[in-house]
């Protein structure tokens, strides 16, 4: 009878221990799930992109036996959200949300956008010209769609292969100083078409400056296209 106490006893402890250990995994992994979202957040990356997390670190390793769940994960400002990072965690325990932070190493693999043959320094850039290849992600500002670069001039040559950043392209001028453009101009559902003359460049977003040639008024507008202006 006393033999059969003592398996008993044992069998309760081996699960309970059981039951501990598989919610510091559950734990474990919902931290992991929301700092890769967190990455993902920061870096604007797409769906099918993958954040892998290795060599995860707990800087508080008692606050975080102690907790029952991840509240929130927060990467500062100046996080480059890949290779070594570090971010706060907040966990909820007995005595109330608490912080803690934790560091890992974060590897990002994602569709990017990569130079199909050469591109010379000014070509404004072509469909022909690139395709989509998973690569992994440094912490440059790459492109995850072909349209984003559509248009664009590559300001200093492109070798084959390479993944295009954005220190690597620049939109192209689409007004000079002394173009004659198409202006509209908006005054609420209004919408009323001229002429103007350039009197500064700019690229498309850009805000320049035009002479409405009817009236002779200049106006600030924003540059909408190739010699396009719209004035709101």
């Amino acid at each position: 009878m006393k033999r059969f106490c003592t398996i008993g006893l044992a069998l309760s402890l081996l699960v309970i221990l059981a039951t501990d250990a598989s919610a510091a995994d559950h734990k474990t992994t919902v931290l992991q799930q929301r700092l890769a979202a967190a990455i993902k957040m920061r870096r604007q990356l797409p769906a099918n992109a993958k954040v892998s997390l290795m060599n995860l670190r707990i800087g508080n390793a008692r606050t975080w036996e102690q907790a029952t769940a991840v509240h929130d994960v927060v990467l500062p400002q100046r996080t480059r959200a890949t290779g070594i990072i570090a971010a706060k965690v907040q966990v909820t325990t007995a005595q109330g949300i608490q912080l803690i932070w934790v560091r890992c190493r974060a590897n990002i693999r994602a569709n990017v956008v990569v130079t199909r043959r050469p591109l010379n320094r000014k070509h404004v850039i072509q469909r022909g010209d690139v395709h989509l290849v998973r690569r992994f992600v440094g912490s440059q500002t790459y492109f995850y769609h072909i349209g984003d670069v559509l248009g664009k001039s590559v300001r200093s040559t492109l070798v084959q292969g390479i993944a295009i950043t954005s220190r690597g392209v620049q939109p192209v001028i689409a007004v000079k100083r002394g173009d004659h453009v198409k202006v509209t101009i908006r005054r609420g559902t209004v919408r009323i078409r001229t002429s103007g003359e350039a009197l500064t460049k700019g690229r498309v977003g850009d805000r320049i400056r035009v002479r409405i040639n009817a009236t002779g008024k200049m106006v600030q507008g924003r540059v909408s296209g190739s010699l396009m202006v719209e004035v709101i």
